[in-house]
């Protein structure tokens, strides 16, 4: 492993010497990142890396930090543009969406549709590259739960799978990526009960106050049998349904 020297810091962004050249190293929007400057044999150079960081942690304070780095570097902004050439994923899922809008529900296109919209639109372009894909997982955890992002990745997957057949892109990159999601943990507490004593504070409460008192008897019919209320309710038009005949 190479060594690294803490030239200077600026804020959030250090600068380290690693085998003679600069390097900076910060960590902004949960993640961390590096940039590699260049030989650090001049004072140009120095004066160019204390710039970029100077740059780079006033754009974090001021909420215009781009997580691409190709604000920050001509590396970083040349290969998006080569990429950029074909098509990204949020491109991708715009065809995909004009092909299936006529045979796709309503509900579907203002409920899912809009999800995996606001999802895309928190990825920045380099996130959006086909090739890429490894970073969208760490990015979406940050706001959404592993259930809601497996059932983005289901359609995202499906229209990368259109895009292939339609030959627009030649591979698919995210057939794999749901079986990166970390596992819904389950709660192994077991539920808590009120006690008889608890219950009768509950009733006697119910049956104390006129504005509630009309519920007490079904809140005891709860408690004497275990019943969730929508078994109860079901229970109730059942029996209405029983009657009526």
């Amino acid at each position: 492993m190479a060594e690294s020297l803490v030239f200077k810091k600026f804020g959030y962004v250090s600068i380290e010497i690693v085998r003679g050249n600069y390097r900076l190293r910060w960590r902004a929007l949960g993640q961390r990142f590096c940039l590699a400057i260049g030989k650090a044999d001049t004072d140009a150079a120095r004066v160019a890396a204390e710039a970029r960081a100077q740059e780079i942690n006033s754009d974090i304070l001021f909420g215009r930090f781009d997580e691409s780095l190709a604000r920050y570097s001509q590396v970083h902004a040349d290969r998006i543009a080569t990429a950029k050439q074909g098509l990204d994923l949020r491109e991708v899922w715009e065809k995909y969406k004009t092909y299936k809008k006529w045979r796709t529900a309503k509900t579907t296109q203002k409920d899912n549709w809009r999800t995996i919209d606001r999802c895309l639109a928190k990825l920045t372009p380099e996130q959006l590259l086909l090739d890429r894909s490894e970073l969208v997982l760490p990015k979406l955890l940050q706001t959404y739960a592993p259930g809601t992002i497996r059932r983005v990745l289901a359609d995202l997957n499906g229209a990368c799978n259109w895009a292939v057949e339609s030959k627009l892109i030649k591979t698919n990159p995210y057939t794999k990526l749901a079986k990166q999601l970390p596992k819904n943990q389950k709660c192994d507490r077991a539920r808590e009960i009120f006690t008889t004593g608890e219950i009768k504070k509950i009733l006697a409460a119910f049956r104390g106050d006129k504005s509630a008192e009309f519920y007490a008897n079904y809140v005891e019919f709860l408690a004497l049998t275990g019943f969730r209320p929508e078994e109860a309710i079901a229970l109730s038009r059942s029996a209405g349904k029983i009657t009526s005949m």
